[in-house]
């Protein structure tokens, strides 16, 4: 009961600290977010993985499903609506897909892996009614998730691990890049993973990808700028380095 009031009034004690100065708060904010949006994990991910990332991995499902029809219609608003019909047709692309994975880990749970404007993790995964199984990872004896993501990290580096770019750097490009670290590359998941769109995004105007590259970029930045502030307010410091003494080094 005690440490339930004792949480209580943290929670309410840093939520007005908070917005008390909310010049200062804001420009921390600000700041915090720029740092750590393309060289950290969202607060949840994190969170997440202090829980979950030394599991060990036992299976591998690859997911697709085809993206929502309020993203190409973006596209289509940002390209033209005949040049992206147009290009569509001359490349054979009826449809697009979004690409995600779901881990199995050694104690039966699972979780739901994905980019998005932000690297996405979830222990309640989406249906995945388009799936390939492609077994456990063959690297080495076992694999954790903390490994399979620390790896890929290493190998890729902070820019094309963390962000997001639709034509170039999106949810497709990750999912081969953890496939690449499991040694899980194969030809059967390149066929299932990969749509080739280079042709299609060159038939695009130049601004297009520059808009799209643009509005994600904010997508991230406000979703993590939202995690930090509520982790924060949650858990005092350690969610939000521009208050208090948080200053702690953090590589993921």
């Amino acid at each position: 009961m005690f440490k339930q009031i004792k949480q209580f009034l943290g929670k309410a004690y840093r939520t007005v600290k908070l917005f008390t100065n909310p010049g200062k708060s804001a420009a921390a904010l600000i700041k915090d977010t720029a740092q750590d949006v393309h060289s950290k994990y969202p607060p949840d991910v994190k969170n997440l993985l202090s829980q979950h990332g030394n599991h060990k991995i036992v299976n591998i499902k690859l997911c697709r499903e085809v993206v929502s029809q309020n993203l190409e219609f973006l596209l289509k608003a940002l390209a033209g609506k005949n040049t992206w019909e147009e290009a569509k047709k001359k490349y054979g692309f009826d449809k697009f897909y979004h690409l995600f994975m779901i881990v199995t880990m050694e104690d039966g749970s699972r979780l739901h892996i994905e980019k998005n404007e932000v690297i996405r993790i979830s222990t309640s995964p989406r249906a995945c009614p388009d799936a390939l199984d492609v077994g456990p990872p063959q690297r080495g004896n076992s694999m954790t998730v903390n490994e399979l993501l620390d790896m890929t990290r290493q190998r890729i580096g902070d820019d094309d691990f963390f962000t997001y770019d639709p034509f170039r750097n999106n949810c497709q490009a990750f999912v081969e890049q953890l496939l690449k670290t499991m040694y899980l590359w194969s030809n059967n998941s390149k066929d299932f993973v990969l749509q080739d769109i280079e042709g299609l995004r060159k038939e695009l105007p130049s601004y297009t990808k520059y808009i799209a590259k643009g509005l994600t970029d904010v997508g991230a930045f406000l979703n993590t700028a939202y995690q930090k502030t509520k982790d924060y307010i949650e858990h005092g410091s350690k969610g939000f380095k521009g208050e208090g003494s948080g200053n702690q080094s953090d590589a993921s």
